[in-house]
């Protein structure tokens, strides 16, 4: 049976679907590696939210109510609280944070007791580009992965 397609019509179609295919793949290949790179990290009891700019921390000092504020992480990734002065947080998780506090107030307050919570997650940008609806930079309150990113995005394009 004859093919009633051109030969550039044919061509272009396989050539469409070639870069389906690949888009494909390529969202694949990057949701195994999230999934397994997710895996490795529960599995190393690694931590799961880093602290960064724009966060907002609630921090206290059991017993010590002058010790006790929301502090807005800058953009250098410091903050600034009495006693301790600039403290560098971004990268670090609530934890690392009590034991960094903790340590420097020692020299001010016998055994501190130091409480750290992220009340405001503010500083998680992501930039979509590629064969998406709509590509540029948005601003999430959470970890997102590439299923969610591309649907914040309105999803890939037809060809």
């Amino acid at each position: 049976m004859p093919c009633n397609f051109s030969k550039g019509a044919g061509v272009e179609i396989i050539y469409r679907k070639l870069l389906q295919v690949r888009s494909c793949i390529i969202v694949a290949g990057v949701l195994v590696g999230g999934l397994f790179s997710s895996w490795v990290s529960a599995q190393n009891g690694l931590p799961g939210y880093l602290v960064g700019p724009e966060d907002i921390l609630e921090i206290s000092v059991w017993r010590e109510e002058s010790l006790q504020r929301e502090v807005l992480v800058r953009p250098d990734g410091r903050i600034s609280f009495p006693l301790v002065g600039d403290l560098q947080v971004a990268g670090s998780t609530p934890g690392e944070i009590q034991s960094k506090l903790s340590a420097r107030l020692k020299k001010f307050i016998p055994d501190p007791v130091v409480t750290v919570v992220v009340t405001k997650v503010g500083g998680y940008k992501i930039y979509i580009i590629g064969q998406v609806k709509q590509s540029g930079q948005y601003a999430v309150g959470r970890y997102l992965d590439v299923v969610q990113a591309l649907a914040l995005a309105g999803g890939l394009t037809p060809y």
